[in-house]
């Protein structure tokens, strides 16, 4: 069995910390709240000994630097997380929607929820765009020609010649 050297164990200690400021910093936490949990006990959520704001603070950012690349997303891997939400709303809706109609009722607040969903759905996916059509007219000799031809065409039928 390999015993890991005082190093490692500190390098542990210290990713731990990170993550356990991080996640609290990710529900909205002060970092004086953050400082407030440390001291509580491990079985109650908290370290067991007490850390400093600036310290939480470097703990929070060593843990980003740590993490970036791991943890930034792509538009796409946002984007499928969005739609994963959307689905899970409007799922939520059309079940009580069901259980509504099953009483011989209309649930007005889940049908308005199922289709504010839709409509951020249409968004995400740009299918409610404006469409635009954008036409590119590249004139050569030969078209100024061609439309002078054209013109004396129209203007023998206008004369009737």
């Amino acid at each position: 069995m390999v015993t890991p050297s005082g190093r490692e164990i500190i390098q542990a200690r210290v990713w731990r910390e990170q993550e356990w400021c991080f996640s609290l910093r990710s529900q909205h936490l002060t970092i004086r709240m953050i400082r407030r949990r440390t001291i509580l006990p491990p079985d109650l959520g908290g370290l067991g000994y007490d850390l400093s704001e600036h310290a939480i603070k470097g703990l929070i950012r060593g843990y980003l630097e740590r993490m970036r690349e791991v943890d930034e997303e792509s538009l796409e891997e946002h984007r499928s997380r969005e739609l994963a939400d959307l689905d899970m709303v409007q799922r939520l809706a059309l079940e009580s929607m069901a259980r509504y109609q099953r009483a011989g009722h209309y649930d007005e607040k889940a049908t308005d929820r199922f289709m504010k969903a839709g409509e951020m759905r249409r968004k995400l996916l740009g299918l409610d765009a404006v469409v635009t059509s954008h036409i590119d007219v590249t004139v050569t000799d030969a078209t100024d020609a061609a439309i002078a031809d054209l013109a004396a065409e129209l203007d023998r039928v206008d004369n009737g010649s």
